[in-house]
């Protein structure tokens, strides 16, 4: 297999590779890490630059694990251990996580006296917080207050449960914010940035911008509105955040419920192109759905309007009689009323289509 970490950009990787091989010892040591891709360009990356805690040795390694990465800084320690490397005869160097001297997930580093160096741009914040462990937790966290918890619940965690151990995991970014970084916090649904709940039979305590009720009126009608979001308890996918954006690059964004999908704001807004299909046994369109006695059916315009040019026609024709019977009877007044109605219903039936129907609304 070639061996890709050759091929660096800087050209240099082969040569510092090789001169680890020279190396005494073999197993594991403890180093101190003094460059980085991010303080020296000619490093590759992933790849760091160590000082042997015990011996003074400097030399180069690379990650041990090529699934997962957790890039060191500068100042922290790191564990180096030697093995074998692909297409080289004899061992070379590769490091682990940095070690957790702080018992804190935003660096392990240590200096002198004098501040860690770290890396450019990196902040060093005292308002990341540790996340607070639960029996059996596994916990991923990084360094500005993200986390991945595989957990269950308990009856100290915001997410219960009635069953015992049920998993949940819950994927969080932002933490809550504090004035010191050393306390130990739990995700907070409602406070941190953004959110993702995978829950089994977990009730979790979200506070929703809006809430469906029985005080005014509601799509649902008479029919039984979704258990609200901090009461409802079993198998639920949450996802909450400041704005929610779902994009479908090349194909459809498609929803699919058992029951019912609803959508709930000060406005809801459908915005098509080209069409918006509605298609449905029954299809309301009311303002007050609690009332069903004022409910009324829609009208299918192109018949409407047929079905009144017929009556304009016919009115049309009785005033054609009525002009006849006034004009045999010699009335002057009765002429005169019947020619205004048959203006009237003229200029009344011209354009009937421009007048009632829509250019955008369909019925079936």
């Amino acid at each position: 297999m070639a061996d890709f970490r050759n091929l660096s950009l800087t050209g240099g990787t082969k040569s510092r590779r090789e001169s680890t091989k020279g190396v005494s010892g073999t197993g594991k040591t403890y180093a101190k890490v003094i460059g980085t891709t991010f303080t020296n360009s000619k490093l590759d990356p992933n790849q760091i630059q160590y000082r042997n805690l015990e011996t003074g040795h400097v030399g180069y390694a690379y990650p041990i694990h090529t699934g997962t990465s957790t890039i060191p800084l500068v100042d922290e320690y790191v564990e180096i251990i030697k093995a074998p490397a692909g297409g080289s005869a004899g061992k070379v160097d590769y490091y682990t996580a940095h070690i957790n001297v702080w018992n804190h997930p935003q660096h392990g580093a240590t200096t002198d006296g004098n501040p860690p160096i770290l890396a450019p741009e990196f902040i060093e914040r005292v308002d990341i917080n540790p996340m607070r462990p639960f029996p059996g937790d596994i916990i991923l966290e990084g360094r500005t207050g993200q986390s991945i918890r595989f957990s269950e619940g308990f009856s100290n965690t915001p997410w219960t449960s009635p069953s015992a151990s049920q998993p949940v995991i819950i994927i969080t970014n932002g933490q809550v914010t504090t004035q010191e970084g050393e306390s130990y916090i739990v995700e907070d649904i409602n406070i941190d940035a953004a959110s993702i709940y995978l829950t089994s039979d977990h009730k979790v305590p979200l506070r929703v911008s809006k809430q469906w009720n029985r005080e005014g009126s509601t799509s649902y009608a008479t029919a039984k509105i979704p258990p609200a979001a901090d009461v409802y308890s079993g198998e639920q996918a949450i996802i909450n955040s400041g704005r929610l954006y779902f994009n479908a690059s090349k194909e459809s964004l498609l929803l699919s419920a058992e029951e019912h999908v609803g959508i709930l704001g000060n406005e809801v807004h459908l915005d098509a192109t080209v069409t918006i299909n509605l298609e449905a046994p029954t299809i309301r369109l009311t303002g007050d759905s609690l009332n069903p006695s004022l409910q009324q059916s829609a009208v299918k315009g192109d018949e409407l309007v047929s079905e009144l040019t017929n009556l304009y026609n016919y009115l049309l024709n009785v005033t054609d009689l009525l002009t006849t019977v006034a004009s045999a009877t010699n009335n002057p007044d009765g002429v005169r009323r019947a020619i205004e109605l048959a203006g009237w219903l003229k200029a009344s039936s011209t354009g009937l289509n421009e007048k009632l129907l829509s250019k955008k609304v369909f019925l079936t």
